[in-house]
């Protein structure tokens, strides 16, 4: 006997939530919790975060657990996994975002105020 298979699209209501259980655990097991706090803060705070990580796999799943730290809140703010070099003015744009850099070679200073 054959078993057959039936593979379904989450509804869309229950998207955004998958989203964060798939990277949470691996998250969590990265990212002090010191950081997570300052994080958090920054996102209530509607600062702009950039994070950099030569894992893109890694690094999407991180921004998703972010944005999905600000529940039940929406996140309004531009939220970009992964910023192509040439974009990389944008870090200099007024307002809140959440961004990713992935494989990156550039040198950033870190600025925690």
């Amino acid at each position: 006997m054959e078993a057959k298979s039936a593979f379904t699209l989450p509804p869309q209501s229950k998207a955004y939530t998958l989203e964060a259980i798939w990277g949470c655990s691996l998250v969590f097991t990265w990212i002090a919790l010191k950081d997570l706090i300052w994080i958090f803060t920054a996102l209530m705070l509607e600062r702009k975060l950039v994070l950099l990580s030569k894992n893109v796999h890694l690094l999407t799943a991180t921004l998703s657990v972010i944005r999905s730290l600000t529940k039940p809140f929406k996140y309004p703010f531009p939220l970009i996994f992964n910023l192509p070099e040439l974009l990389m003015v944008m870090c200099d744009a007024p307002g809140a975002a959440l961004i990713g850099k992935g494989n990156t070679n550039s040198s950033f200073t870190v600025n925690r105020n």
